[in-house]
């Protein structure tokens, strides 16, 4: 029979380690949201090899007393809980009181910290789960941990840990979800000497959304704000036409805590059903906020899952948050456009390309009834109609922006025009002669840079001693010509 022996300390606390600190970004998740806990407004974190030689937290919290700081390396000790009843309703991010010891255990930790009531503060070292010195030591308020060479003493879980850019991946990632699980916090990253992120910390979510994120991602946001039974929910979802290629940019947080939830995934998703397209997910940063009794965190070793007493209510909130948002945040815009491509101008308007008129756009489907009534006047409508077209062309191009004549209007104006009105062929002919001809060749002077349309269509009246009005068409002279040819 095998003998049962109990463990030395350093071999349980080894063990014990290996529970919460699987790799450098563990490290910084339990000291960030200790420093959370401290009422910090300003958080630093500074990494270098991934974190795997150098890891720095600072804040401006309410730091530790001097007669507190070795008993934070003691497994186990807290200022979160006190009492076993303390554990239904955990208001803290941390409260096992594991993690200065589980860290100390694996790796070389250093530890400045002042209280607003002290004068010096306190620096402490510990190795390999030992306190090896408490000294005074200048510093300002707060509290500055320092953790290097991560798994020293355990070659095992070193050779494990992956490169060094995907270890400070993922360091980012946690402070990225922690940032935007307190926006009234200023966070800044700092890989290798570079600034990464910081937040602004002005209490705003989509602030803090644009700076983690980018702008892109925060221009396609729609606010969500919503509330049944007693719970609420707050934060932003992404357009139907923004959605992602995988669920990375879904992004739920409980009373301030990111956590990793099923529940929430399939409301969320439920919500957008019908409005994505398959293999498609929508992104979303959603705070919800409900009592402490109605949930447990301590279901799992990095608090990243939580267990709800009644998972129903949660679902039919942020199903509804959700869909109340899409149909109040994405409706489609309507914009008025112009019905017809070519239309002459009046004096003061700016005219329409000529190049539009000459491509001749087919308006909006549109087919008058023609009947023996008003055949005649949709006949002299057409012909007004291609009158008015060529008189705007003639005009147009009937001097350059050095006040000389075009090459082309050298030969008819300026009585050149009254034999053009004069001669005016038949809505057929026109479309013929036009087209080949002369709007063909106002295509090539319309897209010159000297043909300065609008200059010219303001000073035509007292250069030209034609004064002409264009009436304005009422119908579209293509579809009417093809119902008279019937």
């Amino acid at each position: 029979m095998a003998e049962i022996k109990v463990l030395d300390k350093y071999t349980a606390e080894l063990i014990a380690a290996g529970e919460v600190i699987e790799r450098p970004a563990s490290v910084i998740k339990e000291l960030v949201e200790n420093s959370i806990d401290a009422g910090s407004t300003v958080i630093t974190v500074e990494i270098k090899n991934g974190g795997i030689s150098y890891m720095r937290v600072t804040d401006n919290g309410c730091g530790i007393e001097r007669e507190y700081t070795a008993t934070a390396f003691i497994r186990h000790a807290t200022s979160k809980i006190s009492v076993p009843d303390d554990l239904n309703s955990i208001a803290t991010l941390g409260f096992r009181g594991e993690a200065l010891a589980s860290i100390s255990a694996v790796s070389h930790v250093e530890m400045l910290t002042k209280t607003e009531s002290e004068k010096l503060g306190t620096r402490i070292v510990a190795e390999g789960g030992d306190i090896l010195s408490v000294e005074d030591s200048g510093c300002p308020k707060g509290t500055t941990i320092i953790v290097r060479d991560i798994f020293y003493n355990v070659p095992a879980r070193m050779k494990f840990l992956k490169k060094d850019v995907t270890e400070a991946n993922t360091i980012s990632g946690i402070i990225d979800k922690i940032a935007l699980s307190h926006p009234e916090i200023s966070f800044r990253l700092i890989r290798d000497g570079k600034e990464t992120l910081h937040t602004p910390g002005d209490n705003k979510l989509k602030s803090a959304v644009y700076a983690v994120f980018d702008k892109d991602f925060t221009n396609s946001l729609i606010p969500v704000n919503y509330s049944l039974n007693n719970m609420s929910v707050q934060g932003f979802i992404t357009k139907p036409t923004s959605s992602r290629a995988s669920r990375s940019m879904q992004n739920f947080f409980i009373n301030g805590r990111y956590i990793r939830s099923k529940t929430a995934m399939a409301a969320l998703e439920e919500a957008f059903k019908g409005t994505l397209m398959v293999g498609k997910f929508p992104g979303a940063v959603l705070h919800i906020k409900m009592h402490f009794a109605l949930l447990d965190v301590n279901v799992h070793p990095a608090k990243l899952e939580v267990r709800f007493v009644n998972e129903r209510p949660v679902f039919d909130l942020i199903y509804a948050a959700v869909k109340s948002a899409l149909a109040e945040g994405d409706t489609p815009k309507t914009f008025n456009v112009n019905k017809y491509a070519v239309s002459p101008f009046s004096d003061g308007e700016k005219p329409m390309q000529q190049k539009l008129q000459a491509e001749k756009l087919k308006p909006t489907e549109f087919k008058p009834s023609i009947t023996s009534e008003n055949k005649k006047d949709n006949t002299d409508i057409t012909k007004k109609a291609y009158r008015n077209s060529l008189i705007s062309s003639v005009r147009n191009s009937f001097f350059s922006d050095t006040g000389e004549e075009s090459p082309f209007t050298k030969s008819i104006a300026p009585s050149g025009i009254e034999n053009i009105l004069s001669k005016t062929p038949e809505p057929e002919e026109a479309k013929k002669e036009i087209t080949k001809r002369e709007l063909d060749y106002f295509i090539d002077i319309s897209d010159s840079p000297s043909a300065k349309i609008e200059n010219k269509a303001l000073n035509l009246k007292e250069e030209n001693p034609i004064d002409i009005k264009p009436e304005v068409i009422t119908e579209s002279p293509e579809i009417i010509t093809e119902e008279i040819q019937e």
